[in-house]
């Protein structure tokens, strides 16, 4: 190992976001003329000149993590990244890319748009091919470029980048180990984030649930015992159950109304509404992703007043 990069430990002391590699790629596209090459030149472009590197921009039909425009001669092209780590992927992401892709041509900001899905290469391999993205590169691969330039800086961007790739790869395989086995490294992450709830969300419960599934149940006071929320740590998801007869009710109240982002899946008798989060890191202290959980956590809040408007619907 390159003995500046000997460093930098893979795992840094915090959790590394989708928000830090969108700032790493805008920063590489701002200050190095060199990966804006590599880059334009991996999606076809090779020629192209960076006019802007914008970071989440929002509008009708979602949010885009980075939304560059580069000029080839006469042509404006727009690349529209979507950075993952390890959520998981919404029903309808892809295509919402390229309806605000579609938007951005008949408005006449560009001349045509590209979208490109940055995620792990484990992640990638997981996403179907009938998602059509334009184009798809691995975290690992942004790492190697950077690395090759050697700009100054360059091994603590390639940290965060195989910091985030790694904590992918670790999350997965965490969470395809057997729910049955007692798992003397979860136990302690669980007990860490029921003190957390208790201390920090008083309008949910969270019992007792030590070294058995990867996830957490929550509960909320005033809804009934049929209707509960999930966070599952290591496949970046939180959830909101309607259980049995709930199930069939929840499904014609929600009907059109979930938020942006959510997606309502059959899962046996149940229903799950769910909403994409960060992924923990089984390795990392607990402390070292308050962060993460706190944002999964307000998203089940936010989910609360759906389940609030089916309980009251049964009244």
């Amino acid at each position: 190992m390159n003995p500046i990069l000997a460093r930098y430990d893979s795992r840094l002391p915090f959790s590394v976001q989708e928000r830090d590699i969108d700032l790493v790629l805008i920063e590489q596209l701002h200050v190095s003329p060199a990966f804006s090459g590599w880059l334009t030149a991996r999606l076809d472009l090779a020629g192209a000149v960076v006019e802007t590197a914008r970071h989440s921009v929002c509008r009708e039909h979602g949010e885009t993590d980075v939304l560059v425009i580069v000029r080839r001669g006469q042509e404006r092209v727009a690349v529209m990244i979507e950075d993952k780590i390890g959520a998981p992927m919404q029903p309808d992401q892809c295509e919402r890319y390229h309806i605000r892709g579609r938007i951005l041509c008949d408005e006449g900001a560009v001349d045509r748009y590209m979208t490109v899905l940055c995620a792990p290469a484990g992640y990638l391999n997981s996403v179907p091919e009938d998602q059509h993205w334009h184009a798809r590169i691995s975290l690992e691969e942004i790492a190697q470029d950077i690395q090759g330039a050697a700009y100054p800086g360059w091994e603590w961007r390639h940290a965060v980048l195989t910091a985030a790739a790694s904590r992918q790869a670790r999350a997965r395989e965490a969470d395809n180990r057997a729910n049955h086995a007692y798992d003397a490294a979860i136990a302690p992450l669980k007990r860490a984030y029921r003190d957390f709830v208790q201390s920090r969300y008083p309008q949910l419960r969270a019992s007792l649930q030590e070294g058995r599934d990867r996830e957490y149940y929550l509960r909320a006071p005033g809804l009934p015992s049929g209707i509960r929320f999930k966070h599952a740590f290591f496949r970046g998801e939180v959830s909101l159950i309607f259980e049995k007869a709930w199930a069939p009710l929840a499904e014609g109240q929600l009907q059109g109304k979930l938020p942006e982002g959510a997606w309502a899946v059959q899962h046996g008798s149940e229903l799950h509404v769910r909403m994409p989060v960060e992924t923990m890191d089984p390795q990392l202290r607990f402390e070292e992703q308050e962060e993460i959980a706190a944002k999964a956590l307000d998203q089940v809040l936010n989910m609360m007043r759906f389940a609030t408007a089916v309980a009251q619907a049964r009244r």
